[in-house]
């Protein structure tokens, strides 16, 4: 956003996708966001703009104990994402 010279005042941080979106459907302001594959709120009506080419990447790591309880779940959280998203991944037990 501060690239684009454009003027904005930040007045919330939201971390959860559903409830930054029913903000923006009301009217609330703007926002860049994954775009996730659900499941989203019934009845908002957003607009979706591609960002450019050089947008900054969002980055995610697992990190977790190798001999824990969901090891095994961690696993599959992996393979998922590595199907989903661009395979680059960086799990780390």
């Amino acid at each position: 956003m501060e690239s684009t010279r454009l003027p904005f005042q930040p007045r919330f941080e939201l971390d959860a996708l559903d409830a930054i979106a029913l903000m923006v459907n009301r009217g609330l302001g703007v926002a860049v966001v994954p775009d996730w594959p659900g499941p989203r709120p019934e009845g908002i009506r957003l607009r979706k703009v591609p960002l450019p080419a050089h947008a900054p990447e969002r980055r995610i790591g697992l990190l977790f104990s190798r001999h824990g309880p969901q090891t095994r779940l961690v696993e599959v959280l992996d393979e998922a994402t590595r199907r989903i998203g661009s395979g680059d991944t960086c799990v780390v037990p």
